[in-house]
C-alpha cells in the first residue's frame, strides 16, 4: 500500500500495510454547497481519518459551516490569505497527514462508498500514484445528459486532452488524467500545484497527473468511484462554454504552462503547432475559431485573439521559469 515518507516510486509500495486517508476540500464563499459536501462525508462507509478544508481568511460565513461539522468529522480548517485556487490547493495538500489524500470540490457530494472504493483500488494496485472516478454533473439542480464513451482521461501525443469523466464508461482503466473534483493521490510523491495558473485554474489536473506519471506511477479511472457534481456559480466573465475573453486567455495560458514541462522536444513542437493552428473549444486556434464562428466571422477576433494571446504568454512564462531553474542549478 502507501507509506508516508518513502521515496517516491512504485517499487516502494507494499500491499497490506495499514494506511490513513485524508480528504481535502478547497472552498471559496459557497457555504451552502460546502455544507452539502461535508454532510456527504459524514455518510462514508469508510470514514476519513482526517478532513481538511481550506478557506480564504475573510470567508466568515463558510467558517461557520466548518464549525457546524467539528463534532461530526475529524475536521481541520486551514486559512489562506493569497487569492486564487492554487494557493488553497497547495495549502491543503501540505496540511494533510494521511498516506492518501482524496480531493473533491465544495460543489461535489461523494457517494457513500467513495473513500472505501479509493482505498480498495490503492490496495489492489500498489503501483498507482493516483486514483479517481466519475462525476455526475448537475446544472441548476438538473442532471446533465450523458453518452456512452470508450475513451476517458486521455492526453493525445500532440497534447489534446479528452476528458469524458462525466459520461458513461464501462470498466476501470489506466488513464493520463483525472478530474479534480474526484481525485486521490498518494502523499509519498511530490504534490505541488502551479500557482502561476490563471482564472479558475482550468487544466490544473493535467499538470498534476503528468507529474504523477513522470514519477513512475500509474493513474487509474474507476467509473464506480463517484461524486455528484453540482456546478456552482462561476466568477464574473466566465461563461459555461469558456468563450468569455478572460476565460479563453486563461485556458490557453494554463494549457501551455502545464503541458510544456512534461513533453520531450518533439512533442512540444507538435503541441504548439496544434494549439495555435487548431486548438479546442476552451482555447481555440485558427481552425477551431473559424468553426465556432461559422456564419459569424465578425466574432472571430473576439474569440481567437484572447486565446492566442494567453498561449503566447503561457509559453513566455514557461520559458522564463525554465531559465530560472537552469540558473539556480548552476
Amino acid at each position: 500500500m502507501v507509506w508516508r515518507g518513502h521515496p517516491a516510486g512504485p517499487e516502494t509500495a507494499r500491499a497490506g500495510d495499514p494506511v490513513t486517508i485524508s480528504v481535502f476540500v478547497p472552498s471559496y464563499r459557497r457555504p451552502t454547497l460546502l455544507r452539502n459536501c461535508l454532510a456527504a462525508l459524514t455518510r462514508q462507509s469508510r470514514p476519513a481519518d482526517e478532513v481538511v478544508v481550506t478557506l480564504r481568511d475573510s470567508d466568515l460565513e463558510s467558517r461557520k459551516v466548518v464549525e457546524e461539522f467539528q463534532s461530526r468529522l475529524p475536521l481541520r480548517l486551514a486559512l489562506v490569505a493569497i487569492p486564487g485556487p492554487m494557493p488553497a490547493y497547495n495549502r491543503g495538500v501540505t496540511e494533510v497527514t494521511g498516506d492518501i489524500v482524496c480531493i473533491t470540490d465544495d460543489d461535489a457530494e461523494p457517494f457513500p462508498d467513495w473513500i472505501e472504493r479509493i482505498e480498495r483500488r490503492f490496495a489492489q494496485e500498489p503501483s498507482l500514484g493516483a486514483v479517481g472516478g466519475r462525476d455526475h454533473v448537475h446544472v441548476d439542480g438538473v442532471p446533465q445528459a450523458t453518452r456512452a464513451v470508450s475513451r476517458v482521461g486521455i492526453i493525445q501525443w500532440f497534447g489534446r486532452t479528452i476528458g469524458n469523466h462525466s459520461h458513461d464508461a464501462v470498466g476501470a482503466r489506466n488513464v493520463d488524467i483525472l478530474k479534480g473534483c474526484n481525485m486521490a493521490l498518494r502523499t509519498d510523491q511530490p504534490i505541488r500545484f502551479d500557482e502561476r495558473l490563471r482564472g479558475d485554474a482550468y487544466h490544473m489536473e493535467v499538470g498534476i497527473c503528468l507529474a504523477v506519471k513522470r514519477a513512475g506511477f500509474g493513474i487509474l479511472f474507476d467509473p464506480e468511484i463517484r461524486v455528484n457534481h453540482y456546478l456552482g456559480p462561476r466568477q464574473p466573465g466566465a461563461d459555461r462554454l469558456g468563450l468569455a475573453p478572460e476565460r479563453l486567455s486563461a485556458n490557453g495560458f494554463n494549457h501551455v504552462l502545464v503541458v510544456m514541462p512534461h513533453f520531450p522536444l518533439w512533442r512540444r513542437i507538435a503541441f504548439l503547432i496544434w494549439t495555435f493552428a487548431i486548438g479546442d473549444q476552451t482555447a481555440p486556434g485558427l481552425v477551431r475559431g473559424l468553426f465556432l464562428c461559422k456564419g459569424r466571422l465578425h466574432e472571430l477576433p473576439g474569440i481567437l485573439l484572447p486565446a492566442q494571446r494567453g498561449k503566447l504568454e503561457g509559453l513566455k512564462t514557461w520559458r522564463a521559469g525554465r531559465t530560472l531553474s537552469r540558473a539556480g542549478a548552476l
